[in-house]
Formats: C-alpha cells, structure tokens, sequence
C-alpha cells in the first residue's frame, strides 16, 4: 500500500538530478533568504532597465550618474556561468525607461536622453537571438521612470512622467504582434519611479514618487488587464522610490529604492493576503536599480549609493535567494511501486524559463502530459505516448512563450488531473 504525508519545507532550492524524463532523485533541501554578491556588470549604471529571455539577463540603458546622457549600452549576463557579455546597443541612448520581454523579444520603452529634457515615446525592439535592434510604434504618452508588465502576451505601461516631476497615472497598452497601442484604465495614483510585477494575471504597481525625492509613496494598486479596473491594496511597509520588484513563488518583493536616501530594505508582498514580511536586506543600499529572475533567483543589478547629485552609477551585482513555504507531497515506497496516478507540483514555479513536472504512474499505458494557456490552447506536448508504471519527471522549457499562467494536464486512461503553472519574465 502507497501512503501520502503532506510537509511544509522552507527550502532554498529543489535539486533535481538531470533533466528530461528521469526517474525520481532525493531532494535536497536548505534554508532560503539570503544574499551572494556576482561578477560586476561592466558598466556602472542607474536608471538601468532588465529583462530576461532564454535564461540570460540584458541590461540596458541607464546612465553612470548625474547630468550625463543615457546610455545605448546592452550587457548581457548568464547566471548559470556568472559571466558578462557586451551586446549591441540600443539606437537611443535613455535612462529610467522600462524593458520588457514578449516571445523571445524585449520591447525598450520610454525613458529620457538627460536632466531637464522631456520623457520620450520611443520603443525599440531587440531580438537577442540576432542581437539587433528594430524601431517599432511610438508609445502615445512620452514619458519617463514609467514601469512595464506583461500579461497574456500585452505590455502595459504604467506611470512616469513627460518631465521630471510631473507624475502621471496613465496606462498604455502594447500589442507587439500588431505594433499598436491601446488607453486603458488611468492608475488611481499618479506617480513614477515605481515598479510592477505581475501575480495571476494581475500587475501590482508599487511605490513611487509623485514629485521630489522626499515625496515618496507607499502605494500598492492591483490592476486587472481582464476587466480594466483598478483595486487599492495594503501600503507597503517602506514608502520609497528608485526601487525594483520581482515574482518568486508568486510573492512580490520589493527591493531597494530610496527617500532621501538610498535603501536596502527587502519586502515580501503575499498578494493572496494582502500582508507584507520583512526579508533580509541586500548587502548594500542602491536606488535605481533593476531586479530580473532566474530558475527561482533574483539578481539585483546596477543602481546608486546615493539619491543625491551626482548619484554615480554602480557595477554591483547581487543574487537573492527567495525562502518558499510550500507543501510537498512525497509518496513511500519503491518510485516503480506506485499504486496511485499522482500529479506533482512543478518546481520552481513561478519560473523562468524551464520548470520540471514529476508525476506517478501505478500502471504502464497511454499517456499525455500537455500544457496549455489561458485560452484553453495547447502550447506543448510533453509527453504522448506508451509509458511504463513508476514515478518520472519531465522538464517543461517555456521559452518563446510569454509570461503568464498556464496548465499542465496528465492524462492516463481514465485519470485526469491539471494543476496550475506560472511563467514569470
């Protein structure tokens, strides 16, 4: 007889033996929530913007400090090797503009060249399959410290400001597939140096300033890209600008920014609560930095010491490894003597951009294990076919996809189970 217990583990990470379909491996598990300083970025910048496609970071633009343009500079970083590579630039050299990937592509938008000038419109596209760049549709409101997210494939553009110190709450939609803009919903907060991410379809815009840098906010607003409206949430703990978010185990964290000046500061936003944990700081303070995800870690790139001119930019590098509190279900005995079809959870989820799916079989046959989004459409097909009894994993690589949530689906005779996964870029 197969028995189940259900655990709760706050661990560091999952570590799985191999990839592809294997048989089931130990896991090994540790204590999460600390920090580990990277390689430098090659060149020092705030006002930096980051984005992730195929399991590699791009940095670009930003500038090295006060009253200096932006820069076209793109570097490239791996995390799996910890190493740097210089890419070719952006055609508009621009500073607090906001990056964000669709299909394997990242939409640079917005921004300012320098102090005292307007925000521009400019949206440029760059295939790092390729590494060039393609001009695409101006963003219809030019603005500045705007932050973007990604839901079902829309980049929507929150926030900014056409000059220095007149936020806005206007919300622009992209659609790269057709290169067009669509007005949504107005923020109910004006305000810019904010940042977004995105849980279950819904983009979270946290923070800001809505004038000087001792005006600072601690603003959290849900808005929901299905119904176009607006939900006012918990405030964060730390008002603060400059600062930068990321998704790991469909927790918001919130990291760094600065009043007057520079923090460290690291807060856990549980939207599924509305409630807020206080994390270890990073190693330093930065404001104007950039956070991006990779397979569960977060590295936080570039940003200043000081909100005070002349703000010089920084090289620094730092990666955050989230805790998560999950439940884990382990099956006993033999993994070949299963009595019972089980779908596991995939680890790590949210991911970025592979993820692994372990299932258990009690008796060899047909079987399928697909994938499909929101819309019910079929996007992978991981496994089709005979299969032997036992417990297996997979690995599902989403590249080319877009962030959001999807659902992977055992079939096995009369057994169906679907459980939920959720692509974070």
């Amino acid at each position: 007889m197969l028995f189940k217990r259900r655990r709760e583990y706050v661990f560091l990470t999952v570590v799985l033996v191999g990839f592809g379909l294997l048989g089931v491996a130990p896991l090994t598990l540790a204590q999460g929530d600390f920090w580990t300083t990277k390689t430098d970025m090659p060149t020092a910048r705030h006002g930096v913007a980051t984005s992730v496609v195929n399991g590699k970071i791009y940095a670009i633009g930003g500038y090295p400090a006060a009253n200096l343009p932006g820069l076209q500079t793109v570097e490239e970083y791996d995390p799996a090797t910890d190493t740097w590579t210089t890419k070719t630039n952006m055609p508009t050299g621009r500073r607090w503009l906001a990056t964000s990937p669709v299909n394997g592509k990242i939409y640079a938008i917005g921004g300012y060249v320098n102090y005292g000038l307007p925000g521009l419109s400019t949206v440029e596209q760059y295939d790092p399959a390729t590494d060039t760049w393609t001009t695409k549709t101006n963003m219809p409101s030019p603005r500045l410290g705007l932050a973007t997210s990604v839901v079902n494939g829309i980049i929507y553009a929150i926030g900014g400001s056409p000059t220095a110190g007149q936020p806005l709450r206007t919300v622009e939609a992209y659609d790269p597939l057709t290169d067009t803009w669509t007005t949504k919903a107005d923020m109910p907060t004006a305000r810019f140096f904010l940042s977004t991410s995105v849980v279950d379809g819904k983009i979270y815009a946290i923070g800001g300033s809505f004038g000087s840098p001792t005006q600072v906010l601690s603003t959290v607003e849900q808005y929901d890209p299905a119904t176009d409206t607006w939900t006012t949430k918990t405030n964060m703990p730390s008002a603060r600008h400059s600062l930068a978010t990321s998704v790991a185990n469909e927790k918001i964290y919130a990291i760094g920014g600065g009043t007057t000046v520079t923090l460290a500061t690291v807060e856990q936003y549980d939207p599924a609560t509305d409630t807020y944990t206080s994390r270890t700081s990073m190693l330093g303070p930065r404001a104007g930095l950039s956070t991006s995800m990779v397979n569960g870690k977060i590295y936080a790139i570039g940003g200043t010491l000081t909100v005070a001119p002349p703000h010089p930019g920084v090289k620094t590098v730092e990666e955050y490894t989230p805790p998560m509190v999950t439940s884990v279900e382990e099956p006993f005995g033999e993994p070949n003597n299963s009595t019972e079809f089980v779908l596991y959870r995939n680890y790590p989820n949210p991911f970025n951009p592979s993820t692994t799916i372990q299932f258990a079989l009690p008796q060899a046959g047909y079987v399928t294990l697909k994938v499909y989004n929101v819309l019910e459409e079929e996007v992978a097909v991981l496994i089709a076919g005979e299969h032997a009894a036992g417990t297996f994993r997979t690995s599902w690589d989403a590249s080319g996809l877009p962030s959001g949530v999807y659902f992977y689906r055992l079939t096995a005779g009369e057994y169906v189970q679907t459980k939920k996964a959720v692509l974070t870029r």
